[in-house]
């Protein structure tokens, strides 16, 4: 491989580094892509969570698992 390939590949790491060191780290809880956790309005109850499991292992797609809860 000439040269130049080697000096360009760790060009392109170093720049890589130095992007990905200057983002700002999220703190611990946060969801980027929503914005941070919605405050729960209600506490999840057990029976739901089984009902939805059990509708998870039920359905045969999305579909159905949408008119199933």
């Amino acid at each position: 491989m000439p040269p130049d390939f080697w000096e360009k590949r760790h060009a392109d790491e170093a720049l890589e580094a130095q992007a990905l060191a200057s983002k700002p780290r999220l703190r611990q809880g946060d969801i980027p892509f929503l914005g941070g956790r919605p405050d729960r309005e209600t506490v999840i109850s057990t029976d739901d969570i089984l009902n939805l499991q059990i509708a998870l292992n039920t359905a045969q797609d999305l579909e159905e698992f949408c008119a199933l809860t």
